[in-house]
């Protein structure tokens, strides 16, 4: 019965005449907010007295005498009608766009286990460790619950590096590990462009190219083994010694690699190169 009514009264708005009166503040505006009214009370959120009384109409009331309001006018809202605030304030609106946004924004999150399989004694992290030994004593599973992450063998960043995004890994030949040692880890922030340029002789001198893209095999695209300079402008990176991302791995951070011992090596060998992205 509700329903009915509310559907003749919107029905009678929009056809109400508009002569010379003011409108709310075009035509557009105000049937849209007969309409959202109107769902409002489907969703019993507004009682339909509420709504008439919110457009100064009533259900017995003649086609000519319907009430518009002026622009720049403020309807009237009493406390206890649940109208959605959003349609008509903009700043609320955005300001609750940006709460979800931060409310959904997940933070890296890293669990190593001293067992195999997810087993024994285990420590979550989400931010940089230089120092994980005082955690757990060994490390033969892990799960990567967001981002990205590059474990270290040794503590402070230092030893083999292994590089892991989102998943489950439940021994350490999973990735590619030498031993049970895992002793720091860096959180990688995600970035949504990559650029790196690669250099055939250190210091920046004799420019190879510049990539955007993952390349598997360094030789087969530039017919060179050895890069021993790059600089990474955007995005982080992974550099792998061997082709088809395999071998020894090196994390390239945003910043200028004028040898390769700054980047960790002890050879100036690349055989492939990939970006740093969660794939999930």
């Amino acid at each position: 019965m509700e329903r009915r009514l509310v559907k003749q009264e919107v029905k009678r708005l929009l056809r109400a005449p508009l002569h010379d009166r003011p409108v709310y503040p075009n035509r557009k505006e105000r049937e849209a907010l007969i309409l959202s009214s109107y769902a409002g009370v489907l969703m019993n959120s507004i009682p339909i007295e509420e709504v008439l009384k919110i457009y100064g109409a009533n259900s017995s009331a003649s086609p000519d005498s319907t009430k518009v309001v002026p622009s720049g006018v403020l309807l009237p809202v009493s406390a206890g009608v649940k109208l959605r605030r959003g349609a008509m304030n903009k700043e609320a609106t955005s300001l609750r766009g940006k709460e979800l946004v931060c409310a959904h924004t997940p933070k890296n999150k890293i669990t190593f286990y001293e067992d195999r399989g997810f087993q024994g004694r285990c420590y979550e992290c989400s931010s940089d460790c230089p120092n994980l030994q005082t955690y757990f004593s060994r490390c033969n599973s892990i799960r990567v619950d967001s981002g990205c992450w590059m474990l270290y063998e040794r503590p402070n960043y230092q030893g083999y590096q292994y590089f892991l995004r989102r998943g489950d890994y439940p021994d350490y030949q999973q990735w590619m590990g030498f031993s049970d040692s895992i002793r720091s880890c860096r959180s990688i922030p995600y970035t949504s462009s990559h650029r790196i340029r690669l250099y055939e002789r250190d210091d920046y001198r004799g420019l190879v190219s510049e990539l955007t893209e993952d390349c598997s095999c360094i030789h087969d695209r530039f017919r060179l083994n050895e890069i021993y300079s790059m600089h990474v402008l955007e995005g982080s990176w992974v550099l792998y010694e061997m082709p088809n991302y395999r071998g020894r791995q090196y994390l390239l951070r945003p910043g200028d690699y004028r040898r390769y011992h700054d980047w960790g090596a002890m050879d100036a060998k690349v055989g492939s190169l990939r970006r740093v992205m969660d794939l999930y």
